[in-house]
């Protein structure tokens, strides 16, 4: 079998959630199968790919240059608004192409909605999309949250182009991969096709190991990158709502704030809170976050809840909203504590606090959940079938 994975970005260094889903999917799936992997330079960036040829020695690494202006970028956009994108970025999918002939390609997969617009259904290949979060969906809750008219006027029309580039996409490819059960039931409603298949995220429970000595603390954690608007809206949602509430109920704790690019506000307003912000915490520094709670305070977005899942291999309760944790196969108050509003927030913040009882009940069942359920080990085993299906229905 060979494949050809398309991504607007490359899997190392692992730097980010999606980074590291693509890393441990295709280090698995380079064991079984032939794998080429096609990065869309954006900007003009200067890449080695020499580095990610040695982190994925068994990958062949290609990259193209995506050279459109704004100006034309736009007109893109609304002809694609229009359902007239035939002619649009005919070079990379020219390239797509001639990779796929040249080394006999038997599946195209692109990565993330944002991918969709280099479809070619002259490709003769079978033709997967990975949907890592479901765009449209986030868009529209996005709409819902305090904004100004320009972002909600400038929302408003991304959510109509992804909404009809993801709906269109049911159709169009031969299968959809999602992150979720709770994704493949929301987009069935759009499609009577029976192509969409669940890829969980994971864990690698060997490098996010469980601590031998559990000792609960006063100590939580965000992690998440500033450029993604649900990140800033929930840290600001942090220190407007619920962090008065908690303090409101002498409820008192150290935190720190993991992610790049905060803005000089937001950091400011961190510092302010008396927290410790970190950029980027490299993984030699991982036991720093050891015994301490991860807190999800998302309102709207999706992606790969990959934070949640290395939590709780390594032990640390997760605090989350129900979207933050939406898809996960998780329990309320077995494996991770959820709530609905900022009452319910303090409430379970409290109880983990008073109470190493319920502390270690629940980093137990949430490690055992993840060996079972989440290491990518278990993950690529059930995915073969999904590729061998694939290749089946070609021949």
């Amino acid at each position: 079998m060979r494949m050809l994975i398309v991504s607007p970005f490359l899997p190392y260094p692992i730097d980010s959630g999606g980074a590291t889903r693509l890393f441990n999917l295709i280090k698995e799936d380079s064991k079984y199968f032939s794998l080429h992997f096609l990065f869309i330079n954006y900007g003009g960036q200067k890449i080695d790919l020499e580095e990610c040829q040695s982190a994925l020695p068994g990958v062949v690494f290609h990259q193209v240059l995506a050279k459109s202006s704004k100006v034309k970028q736009l007109i893109y956009f609304f002809l694609s608004l229009l359902g007239c994108q035939f002619f649009c970025y005919r070079d990379i999918k020219r390239t797509i192409n001639n990779i796929a002939v040249d080394n006999k390609i038997d599946i195209v997969q692109f990565e993330f909605s944002q991918m969709i617009k280099y479809y070619d259904r002259r490709l003769n290949t079978q033709k997967v999309l990975v949907i890592h979060e479901i765009v449209f969906r986030s868009l529209w809750r996005q709409l819902s949250i305090k904004s100004g008219f320009k972002d909600k006027f400038f929302n408003f029309f991304r959510f109509l182009f992804f909404r009809r580039e993801e709906i269109s996409a049911l159709q169009s490819f031969d299968t959809v991969i999602v992150m979720s059960n709770e994704d493949r039931s929301y987009l069935a409603k759009f499609s009577k096709r029976e192509n969409i298949e669940v890829i969980p995220n994971g864990v690698d429970t060997n490098s996010f190991s469980f601590p031998q000595d559990i000792r609960p603390s006063r100590q939580l954690y965000f992690i998440g990158w500033f450029k993604n608007l649900q990140n800033v809206d929930a840290m600001n949602f942090f220190l407007d709502e619920l962090l008065p509430s908690c303090l409101s109920q002498d409820i008192n704790f150290k935190m720190k704030i993991i992610g790049k690019d905060a803005s000089d506000d937001l950091k400011k307003r961190f510092a302010d809170a008396g927290f410790s912000y970190i950029e980027y915490l490299p993984d030699n520094m991982l036991s720093s976050l050891a015994n301490s709670v991860l807190i999800v305070p998302l309102r709207f977005g999706g992606g790969t809840r990959l934070k949640i899942l290395e939590a709780m291999s390594m032990g640390n309760p997760v605090v989350s909203s129900l979207i933050g944790a939406e898809g996960l196969d998780l329990v309320d108050g077995q494996n991770v504590l959820l709530y609905k509003n900022k009452d319910e927030f303090v409430q379970k913040l409290s109880d983990l606090f008073s109470s190493d009882e319920l502390w270690k009940n629940i980093v137990k069942s949430a490690r055992d959940k993840v060996e079972s359920t989440y290491d990518w080990r278990i993950i690529v085993n059930n995915s073969l079938a999904i590729y061998n299906r694939l290749i089946s229905n070609k021949q």
